[in-house]
């Protein structure tokens, strides 16, 4: 799979658990989209957010910069990538800091969770109603699911 691909499958993956898209994933999706860097004198919200994970206040600048342009959406993935990113980039509590690691992100090197509740393994079909209940940890990350 390429990385639209990967992005579509990761942010449908998101929504069907009620997550937020990974910051692999949005990576990806605004390396799809952004411009380039403008040059010295100017900007861009997209190129900084891609290099470094940094998003502007307003979070919404960098979701017109980069996705303003495709008001004629081609299909409903797109509709579902634009969208999973604009929550992420508003939600995100640390916004306005890069993000350490962050050149290192992308989908393919991204962790396919073995999820954990205390001792016991949690399915994927699971993990909504384990997480509801009490925290559940990937054993070989850092993620967290629930509360």
């Amino acid at each position: 799979m390429g990385d639209f691909e990967n992005a579509v499958a990761h942010a449908r993956e998101a929504q069907s658990a009620g997550r937020e898209i990974s910051d692999a994933c949005a990576r990806v999706i605004a390396s799809m989209y952004h411009g380039g860097f403008t040059g010295p004198l100017r900007s861009s919200h997209g190129y900084s957010f891609v290099s470094t994970g940094t998003i502007p206040e307003p979070a919404d600048a960098l979701w017109l910069e980069l996705f303003g342009p495709y008001d004629k959406l081609r299909s409903d993935d797109e509709r579902l990538l634009f969208g999973m990113f604009g929550t992420y980039a508003l939600n995100r509590p640390d916004r306005e800091v890069g993000v350490p690691g962050w050149s290192s992100l992308w989908l393919d090197s991204e962790c396919r969770h073995s999820w954990v509740a205390g001792m016991m393994h949690v399915h994927d079909e699971d993990l909504e109603t384990v997480a509801a209940m009490r925290q559940v940890e990937c054993e070989k990350c850092e993620a967290v699911y629930g509360s």
